[in-house]
């Protein structure tokens, strides 16, 4: 039942590894272990992973800029963080409180990184492409599609982005059921008065 009960919840890819200890949260990911005193729940890990797998110096610099000029994700973190920051009671307990667009738009893309670091493999590429804001549409929709079929049950190969001897999709899917393997490519179309996403 519980299994049935983690499948509905998280999909058919690896299920969320967390445990407390002495105060710590620890976070599995992949075949890396994670921890802080400060994560009470997963969501709390999410907040956190991005500016962990982006580094130390990406975020901060995005931030001396206008907020108008930031990087989508570092004015998804920002609003996301003032509205949790306006609804807490300070007494250090969880609490709920009505998701916005900004917070779903950060933590999805975190979750994505995260099911995909989980089970395939992060290439450093992607998380290069994700930080450029001309790339970054096309790259975080490919997060997207590769997280759908984790959450579908398919194993994930990512292909050799650095080789450019010859073209090659986004990733291979194959069945864990089936067995069937199919290249995937994912494109997202470009913004525009014209174009929808």
């Amino acid at each position: 039942a519980l299994q049935l009960q983690a499948d509905k919840q998280q999909g058919l890819g690896k299920h969320i590894i967390s445990e407390l200890h002495k105060g710590v949260r620890f976070i599995a990911v992949g075949g890396r272990l994670l921890g802080s005193p400060k994560w009470k729940s997963f969501h709390d890990f999410l907040f956190d992973y991005i500016p962990h797998i982006f580094g130390p110096v990406w975020g901060p610099e995005e931030l001396k800029k206008p907020f108008e000029a930031r990087h989508p994700i570092v004015q998804w973190r920002q609003m996301a963080l003032e509205h949790m920051k306006a609804h807490q009671s300070g007494d250090g307990e969880v609490k709920a409180t009505k998701m916005t667009g900004a917070a779903m738009a950060y933590l999805s893309l975190s979750y994505n990184l995260y099911l995909l670091a989980h089970n395939a493999k992060l290439q450093s590429l992607l998380v290069k492409r994700l930080k450029n804001k001309d790339n970054f549409n096309g790259a975080k929709y490919e997060t997207y599609v590769a997280a759908e079929f984790i959450k579908a049950g398919f194993s994930i190969e990512m292909e050799d982005e650095t080789n450019e001897q010859s073209t090659h999709c986004e990733f291979t899917a194959t069945s864990r059921s089936s067995g069937k393997r199919y290249s995937i490519e994912a494109k997202a179309r470009k913004q525009g008065k014209d174009n929808i996403i």
